[in-house]
């Protein structure tokens, strides 16, 4: 799985986002899955937001995600938001690993073996920075 997501959240946002995640990654529940994340822009979670993304981590938990590799691009806040995401994930029991790099992120995730499309993770990154 690819998550990018472009805060600043607040609960509604998150509440989209949590439905929209949803449904992507329902074809990989029962399976051991990981998820690349990219967090870009300003991205802090208000009090509500975190909680919200607390829980549809933990659901994506109990669905088979065990593996995260975090990136956190763009941002003045980056430790901040860092900080924050460092709370919930390992709140969660999940494996969480912090990279700079997609590329060293994307690799780490395959050396997890987890099922990960390598192509099409790599396709999307580069045409998503492409357009950025």
């Amino acid at each position: 799985m690819f998550t990018l997501a472009t805060g600043p959240w607040n609960a509604e946002s998150v509440r989209q986002f949590n439905r929209e995640y949803i449904k992507l990654v329902s074809p990989l529940f029962g399976k051991q899955w990981g998820d690349l994340v990219i967090l870009q822009g300003e991205s802090l979670l208000i009090p509500d937001a975190e909680h919200l993304i607390s829980q549809t981590v933990l659901k994506s938990c109990q669905r088979g995600l065990s593996h995260v590799a975090l990136i956190v691009s763009d941002s003045s806040i980056r430790t901040i938001a860092r900080a924050q995401f460092m709370k919930i994930y390992p709140s969660s029991g999940l494996i969480v690993q912090y990279f700079d790099n997609q590329q060293e992120a994307l690799d780490w995730l395959l050396l997890q073996g987890l099922y990960c499309d390598k192509t099409e993770i790599t396709q999307k990154l580069a045409k998503y920075f492409k357009l950025n």
